[in-house]
């Protein structure tokens, strides 16, 4: 989610709008925010209008030129009354995103997003941004926060909503499983009726000592698997995630089996790399670990995994850092907007195919990164 800073007449109330730079349309304007130079009142009907020349009118944002040239036609963007510009959807991106809220029922040791109050403003904003959406929109909607299922009524609504207006998308909600636990919620969720529901559970390991000391709460394996057990009486389509780190890479391939013998009816298994910021960032002493670390773990994991015909991927380790038995597993996986390639990465013939590395990791980057030729 990209986030800039307006410089001058901010908004009274906070904006939702869609960009465009078309002056010629005169329909739906109430919903767009143009952006121009050559205007010195705010046009017509539109809800706002972002220039990069300075204009002391009220209507009018000003907003650095390099900024405003990251927009693409048809991107909604959010504008607060404290200035912030935030990108909510874009259009080119195959990695958008409803930020349901930034709180959360857990307290992960290596979430990259820590909790935050919850002060109940992005529920409108994120009502008005499915509404934004194209209609004929068919690509995949993701769920995420914070724990997006933490409010459970403004979670009922959202995705009610979501399901009304893009009955044909598939929808992942990315959840801890701990609300699911709950059999009416979860009812509740499945009763909406959406076809295409992915359950994508963080389940940091096969024990609960160590998935609980990860995850900073008290009963959350037990909770997060009650909560698999309610979605698997639903039929529901499961997709298990575990984040590689010092505290539960030693147990990698019991991971694989304990999968195989309670829950081989998942949709797909994520083995994910760290991105080192937020709380990884700052317990990086405790859980930061090098791939070559882990990568014997791993391959033994996937192997128990595939000869048992459960479907895995691994997110966020570039390919150099793999063995090569392993890249047709890889996924390109990290948000654009947060991808970044080291120095020595130019050249490499697999760059094209490779994830590279989280720009939000700062300078924690893997050791070992090379050129593959």
């Amino acid at each position: 989610m990209y986030k800039m800073q307006i410089e001058s007449n901010f908004p009274s109330k906070k904006l939702v709008g869609v960009i465009t730079r078309n002056t010629q349309s005169i329909w739906n304007r109430k919903n767009k925010i143009l952006i121009s130079n050559i205007y010195r009142k705010k046009p017509f009907a539109y809800l706002g209008l972002l220039s990069s020349t300075h204009y002391d009118t009220s209507g009018i944002y000003n907003l650095n030129e390099e900024y405003c040239n990251k927009f693409d036609e048809g991107d909604i963007i959010s504008i607060d009354i404290n200035g912030v510009v935030k990108t909510l959807w874009k259009k080119t991106s195959k990695h958008n995103a409803i930020f349901v809220t930034p709180s959360c029922n857990c307290c992960c040791l290596m979430c990259p997003q820590p909790p935050e109050p919850d002060h109940n403003f992005l529920q409108t904003e994120n009502i008005q941004l499915i509404d934004l959406i194209p209609s004929d929109y068919r690509e995949e909607i993701c769920f995420t926060g914070g724990e997006p299922t933490l409010f459970k009524n403004k979670f009922i609504d959202l995705l009610s909503k979501c399901h009304d207006r893009f009955p044909f998308s598939p929808i992942i909600i990315l959840t801890n499983g701990i609300n699911l636990r709950d059999f009416e919620f979860t009812k509740k969720i499945v009763n909406i009726g959406h076809e295409k529901l992915i359950f994508a559970i963080s389940l940091q390991a096969d024990t609960p000592q160590i998935h609980d000391n990860i995850t900073q709460s008290i009963n959350g394996f037990s909770d997060t698997i009650a909560g698999i057990h309610n979605l698997v009486r639903f039929r529901q389509n499961i997709e298990l995630r575990f984040v590689i780190t010092m505290k539960n890479y030693q147990r990698l391939d019991e991971y694989a089996l304990f999968i195989y013998k309670n829950f081989p009816f998942v949709l797909h298994v994520a083995f994910m790399g760290l991105e080192m910021t937020g709380f990884a960032d700052k317990n990086k002493e405790i859980i930061f670990i090098e791939p070559f670390q882990y990568v014997e773990k791993l391959r033994d994991a996937i192997i128990i995994l595939k000869q048992r015909n459960i479907n895995c991927s691994i997110y966020n380790i570039p390919l150099c850092l793999l063995p090569k038995e392993l890249w047709a597993t890889s996924k390109q996986s990290i948000s654009d907007w947060k991808n970044d390639f080291a120095d020595e990465c130019k050249g490499c013939k697999v760059f094209s195919k490779c994830c590279g590395q989280f720009t939000t990791s700062d300078e924690v980057f893997y050791k070992n990164i090379k050129k593959i030729t």
